[in-house]
């Protein structure tokens, strides 16, 4: 065996504790250093073993093969073991076969290390089979291999709260939006569907067995009729609640509307050298057209630049709408004005503005104070509200009030959550923890430039967004 330089990278005992074998196990190990890689060979000690066929001993060795494995010993530098490995016959059934191998899996030229290392790379939202690969050096292709046979990801079962939402993460032939389903206590991703489609979604939860889906309690969901359709049928014993964020969307859509319609008769109304002339001259019309323009041109670029003003949240519209903020030079108003001065110019431009605006207020107002015991009478205020309405927009938003009364109503049923340090919070049922498993889900798309294969699409997401998911590093068959 040829002694090791004093210089070298790694010394016998170093390289012993990295591959976790014995020194009694090891009969020959040496390190040489070339220009294309660092090379260890390394020839296991002589022992008996056991016939793979017949059970029977044997300690004849039949012949050598060296075997070149790929290994991480160091990911900027290319690492290879050149393993001697011994082919044992059996005396008995006269059967070859190879030593017990403790750097890779029969047939495999990675090391198992390299295949933990790949697979715990992999667990990263950021990471692609191509920058791990590169990282290791072996193919995508290889790294792809390897990531399917190790992991697996089974569904989880179903909670007693659940979320459901989709996200357009995955383009197959089912559809463009992926269905994710997750459990609202432990914010576990249960299981992720490539449809969003009502007979889709039937047939998967028609597969799962009763007493389990009789098990779940409550399930939030947003404005797709389809969650509605599908948890009444199949989650016999569930409540439905709308998560109150899309609620806020719709009505802020609505509201735009508004803004929108009544900007565009503001619209086009620019003044022209020739009206700031003709209203010199004395011509009444004139001036009359020159100051109704000057008005609309000063409303649109009101209701275009500062429109952000009208949907603020409470804590914001408490700071940014303070009298006693300080007042700046507007040079499109010619005068000092602050958020709250620009706001009341916004809403004195219509009385249709002005009232959407109030509305929201109070819709916003009811979801930040009403509790399960007032939340429906609240609500029933709110839809009045609506319908007695002269503005159609705010209108038609009492009529999606209605029909998901109920729904909105059960938003308010409490959860205790318990979150990592251990303590107790109580929170009303929302899908918060979906958007931001969403968010995941299209960095995973984006960073890879998509999937085409939806199982590994499925695996690799689940894999990711679940803390406690984990790899075989014996390849699944």
């Amino acid at each position: 065996m040829s002694t090791l330089n004093k210089s070298a990278a790694f010394k016998r005992e170093d390289l012993l504790q990295m591959f976790s074998l014995k020194s009694e196990k090891i009969e020959e190990i040496d390190v040489s250093h070339k220009p294309d890689a660092l090379y260890i060979s390394i020839k296991l000690t002589r022992e008996t073993q056991i016939c793979p066929i017949c059970g029977s001993e044997t300690n004849k060795v039949k012949a050598y093969t060296n075997k070149k494995i790929l290994h991480s010993l160091l990911t900027n530098y290319p690492c290879f073991i050149l393993y001697k490995a011994r082919r044992y016959v059996c005396g008995v059934c006269k059967k070859t076969f190879y030593e017990h191998n403790p750097f890779a899996h029969q047939n495999m030229k990675i090391s198992v290390v390299t295949v933990s290392n790949v697979l715990q790379d992999l667990k990263s939202v950021g990471e692609t089979f191509t920058s791990v690969a590169k990282r290791y050096g072996i193919s995508s292709t290889t790294a792809a291999a390897i990531f399917d046979a190790n992991v697996f990801m089974s569904r989880k079962i179903l909670p007693a709260f659940m979320c459901i939402d989709e996200c357009y993460a995955f383009s197959g032939a089912d559809g463009n939006y992926v269905c994710v389903l997750i459990d609202f206590i432990s914010t576990n991703t249960i299981d992720l569907l490539p449809s969003r489609k009502k007979d889709d979604l039937l047939r998967y939860f028609d597969q799962i067995p009763l007493q389990e889906r009789k098990n779940v309690q409550m399930i939030c969901i947003d404005m797709w009729d389809t969650y509605r359709i599908v948890a009444k049928l199949k989650l016999p014993n569930c409540k439905i609640a709308l998560d109150k964020f899309h609620v806020l969307q719709d009505l802020h859509r609505k509201v735009r509307r508004v803004r929108i319609r009544i900007m565009n008769k503001n619209k086009n109304h620019k003044v022209t050298a020739q009206m700031k002339y003709d209203a010199k001259n004395n011509d009444r019309e004139a001036r009359i057209k020159l100051q109704d323009y000057i008005q609309k041109d000063i409303n649109y670029y009101l209701l275009k630049k500062f429109e952000w003003l009208l949907y603020l949240n409470a804590e914001k519209r408490t700071s940014y709408l303070d009298l006693n903020n300080e007042k700046k030079m507007n040079h499109k108003l010619k005068r000092y004005c602050n958020f709250n001065d620009l706001l009341n110019l916004i809403l004195n431009i219509d009385e249709d503005l002005k009232e959407a605006y109030y509305f929201l207020l109070n819709v916003d107002r009811f979801f930040r104070e009403s509790n399960t015991d007032t939340a429906k009478n609240n609500l029933d205020i709110i839809i009045n509200l609506a319908n007695t309405s002269g503005v159609s927009e705010l209108v038609l938003f009492g009529n999606t009030l209605m029909n998901w009364r109920s729904e909105i109503v059960n938003s308010f049923y409490i959860v205790s959550v318990i979150d990592k340090n251990g303590e107790v919070i109580s929170r009303k049922m929302n899908n918060g923890i979906a958007e931001n498993k969403n968010r995941n889900l299209k960095l995973i798309k984006n960073h890879s430039n998509g999937y085409r294969s939806w199982d590994r699409f499925r695996n690799r997401a689940l894999y990711v967004l679940n803390d406690d998911a984990t790899y075989s590093l014996n390849p699944i068959k």
